[in-house]
């Protein structure tokens, strides 16, 4: 059965986390583990869903976007993240700015439901 593991469970995936990841769990609320239940109960595959803010279009006008992060930064619930797709160099230079890190190599792919 595939499903949504319930929060109280998510300990027993803590030793996953950490020798795999080197990370502790999801913060719970602001992500959901995906999980494949055995016949006997235990869990047998997971994936993590996490809710980010995925910062879409950024348009200076002569002004600079920075300003407009920094107040993202400080409106942000504790426990989320943001995204930005950088497709252009200059993007890139201003994550790096404002001390985002890189990600992932390769390609980032979208799915709109």
């Amino acid at each position: 059965m595939i499903g949504v593991l319930e929060e109280e469970r998510w300990p027993e995936l803590a030793d996953i986390f950490e020798k795999h990841w080197d990370s502790g769990l999801p913060t719970p609320g602001k992500a959901d583990i995906i999980a494949e239940i055995g016949t006997d109960g235990s869990v047998q595959s997971f994936l993590v869903t996490e809710f980010l803010l995925r910062i879409g279009q950024v348009h200076g006008g002569g002004s600079n976007p920075r300003k407009l992060f920094r107040w993202v930064e400080r409106h942000m619930p504790p426990g989320n993240a943001v995204i930005v797709v950088a497709d252009e160099p200059r993007f890139e230079k201003l994550c790096e700015l404002l001390k985002m890190r890189p990600m992932c190599k390769g390609q980032v792919y979208r799915k709109d439901f």
